[in-house]
């Protein structure tokens, strides 16, 4: 057994206090702590009203939150390290429903509001833009904003995809299949090609008042859209001819004949140099797909490949 001198024993504290040395050293913490400044700090209300009339009860909510968000910017210089991007999202979310006796609910589509605020040392800054939709449910996913109208009975669930870098609408998406692109560069190297596909809820929204329209097929980057490609029908068309599409989108080349979501270009040069020599393919089922050729960082519709009577009509970009 070890034995402790009586001179080491004047040297070590006793167990009481040990404890209140713990007990002063978490309160120093604890203060510390304390004394750190809020750079934010707000409250939003939500409210709710109801009415009543002939019809029904009128119930109508106003949701308020606010959410963190942070995301490494993109860029395009492989030597750049991309600066993080703190923000704080105010999330603003207004829903009617008329309900009376014996009859179903009637609900009004829900409208979404995001405004977006940068966060740095100095606190919250002025507001950097707004994006406004349709939808049921909102998500922030790092760099994308994500608005969802679900389906009902043969309807398909759609997304909308904006970018929280810039505020710009990037596309709306029917599948989560979105058929990706990279490369050497950074951030800003990539690129996404997503469908949105008939029948939905947004369809009025995406498609306009276009007859027979049965996708749109988009290609973007990371903070901006860069091409819409509206898949027309044949006129003669059955009207359940989207609900029998498989919808899958796939790049297809020399190294993936059978096609992949993904493909990663193992150098740095210019985007269009890099994104080229590839065909992205819209599969319409086993047996049919539309093929479009990319060159130079571009979709090419005129030299694309369709089903007989389907047209590829190019769309603005806004």
């Amino acid at each position: 057994m070890t034995q402790i001198s009586d001179a080491a024993r004047g040297r070590l504290p006793a167990a009481g206090a040990l404890f209140c040395l713990g007990i002063f050293a978490g309160m120093a913490l604890f203060q510390q702590t304390a004394k750190a400044a809020d750079l934010f700090k707000d409250q939003v209300p939500s409210t709710v009203s109801v009415a009543k009339d002939d019809k029904g009860f009128h119930i109508r909510t106003e949701s308020r939150f606010y959410v963190y968000n942070s995301f490494a910017a993109a860029t395009v210089e492989a030597t750049t390290t991309a600066p993080l991007l703190r923000q704080i999202l105010l999330i603003e979310k207004s829903s009617a429903v008329t309900e009376a006796d014996n009859e179903d609910p009637s609900y009004e589509p829900s409208q979404i509001k995001v405004t977006v605020y940068p966060l740095t040392e100095k606190g919250r800054g002025p507001a950097q833009f707004t994006i406004a939709a349709l939808g049921e449910e909102v998500k922030a996913e790092e760099s994308e904003l994500v608005i969802t109208r679900p389906g009902c009975c043969v309807e398909y669930t759609t997304k909308a995809v904006y970018s929280l870098e810039t505020g710009k609408y990037l596309f709306n998406s029917t599948n989560d299949q979105w058929a990706t692109l990279g490369a050497k560069g950074g951030f800003a190297m990539s690129r996404s090609a997503a469908a949105h596909v008939a029948p939905t809820e947004a369809d009025d929204a995406v498609f306009g008042k276009v007859e027979h329209a049965g996708a749109v097929i988009s290609y973007a980057s990371p903070t901006a859209p860069l091409q819409r490609l509206m898949v027309v029908l044949p006129k003669d068309a059955a009207d359940d001819t989207t609900l029998n599409w498989d919808g899958t989108l796939l790049w297809v080349s020399g190294d993936y004949p059978d096609g992949t979501n993904h493909i990663y270009v193992d150098r740095t040069d210019k985007p269009e140099n890099v994104f080229t020599g590839v065909t992205l393919r819209f599969r319409l089922d086993e047996a049919t797909a539309i093929d479009i050729p990319l060159r130079g960082d571009r979709l090419d519709p005129a030299s694309a490949k369709l089903p007989k009577g389907y047209v590829l009509k190019e769309l603005p970009v806004n």
